[in-house]
């Protein structure tokens, strides 16, 4: 897994207080590599991408109406399989 990290860093967020869809719409717009990686609870989902990707798409999930964007410190960004 260390070496995955290392030859492509990434990172993920949560983002607390949008809709799944706003969430998913907010990695689209970021036109980086961001996806969702799980949707943790009404209101809270949780991406994963580049490091740019997840400032992009934190920033368009506030222009949709997130509450608060969270840094979630990883080595990488992981997705479920």
């Amino acid at each position: 897994m260390q070496a995955a990290a290392d030859e492509r860093p990434g990172t993920m967020a949560a983002l607390i207080g949008i809709a799944d869809d706003d969430a998913e719409a907010a990695c689209q717009r970021a036109e980086d590599d961001v996806w969702v990686a799980n949707y943790n609870a009404p209101g809270q989902v949780v991406i994963s991408g580049t490091v740019a990707g997840i400032a992009k798409a934190s920033e368009r999930a506030k222009e949709l109406g997130a509450k608060r964007v969270l840094p979630i410190p990883v080595g990488g960004a992981f997705t479920p399989s």
